[in-house]
């Protein structure tokens, strides 16, 4: 299995905003939109960066079960189309973010704006500078044996003082699973990192989420080649224009054939919008 790589999503041009969807029961009774926003049948919860950086912190805080983070983009949400596990996994997810700009794009089109892009990658790096002061430790899991070490190292480097727990790779069998959670569990961290890739870091963490005991279990795809060098990133001015596929694309040609469902996203998307509005 490869490790998921950064997100694959497209930015189009802005079409004209659908209005409002009518309120929900709960909305009528509470007289507050809803925290999420249904884009095929996946909740992503409308939080910025900050608002989902204070949640997990408080969580980290109680401490009272592990939390799952879930950051989907919009390949991922077309996999979870056709994977009842991976569906269950989001629906069961304490919090799932927009890691694709094309998930704020569809949100704006269904009426019903997400604030902005969440990734996945973005809130690691801000939690691991928070863990310095506060003292969290931190457990990086995926990616091929060595990778998961080499990100520790940049990590550290980054953020002098910053507690690793432990790391592991993510090439381990279902079989082995039972191991590999006495084995984090065993370092007692606050944070643990999942990239394994979509679906199966999602699938992994929903099935283990009752016996690991960090406070916040989060996925983050390639986040680890990316940190250890072995994948660039694109660059601030492409992830801004909502291009960080094409950047992906050039980058790794491969990689095109995953971002054969990027059409048939926008074109549920537009079809929903356009069932809406003809109501």
């Amino acid at each position: 299995m490869e490790p998921m790589t950064p997100p694959w999503d497209v930015e189009t041009p802005v079409l004209p905003q659908a209005p409002a969807w009518p309120p929900d029961a709960d909305e009528r009774a509470t007289g507050h939109p809803r925290s999420c926003v249904n884009l095929l049948g996946v909740d992503v919860h409308a939080v910025s960066h900050l608002e989902a950086l204070d949640r997990i912190e408080r969580w980290i805080a109680v401490r009272d079960r592990a939390r799952l983070v879930m950051t989907p983009d919009t390949t991922a949400l077309m996999h979870a189309q056709r994977s009842p596990n991976l569906r269950q996994a989001y629906r069961q997810a304490d919090l799932v973010t927009a890691d694709g700009s094309g998930l704020v794009w569809a949100s704006r089109q269904l009426g019903r704006p997400l604030p902005e892009r969440v990734t996945g990658i973005d809130l690691m790096d801000v939690l691991c500078q928070r863990a310095v002061t506060r003292q969290y430790r931190v457990f990086l899991m995926g990616a091929r044996s060595g990778i998961a070490e080499e990100a520790a190292e940049v990590l550290q480097g980054r953020y002098p003082g910053l507690r690793i727990a432990g790391t592991h790779h993510g090439y381990f069998d279902d079989a082995d699973s039972d191991q590999v959670v006495r084995q984090v569990n065993a370092c007692d961290p606050d944070l643990l990192f999942v990239g394994m890739g979509v679906p199966r870091q999602e699938i992994w963490m929903h099935a283990q989420q009752s016996t690991l005991t960090a406070s916040v279990v989060m996925g983050v795809g390639g986040s680890f080649d990316v940190l250890a060098g072995r994948t660039r990133r694109a660059p601030q001015s492409w992830q801004t224009i909502g291009l960080e596929w094409l950047w992906r694309a050039m980058m790794e040609p491969r990689r095109l054939w995953r971002a054969r469902v990027i059409p048939r996203f926008m074109l549920q998307i537009l079809t929903r919008k356009s069932t809406f509005l003809s109501l």
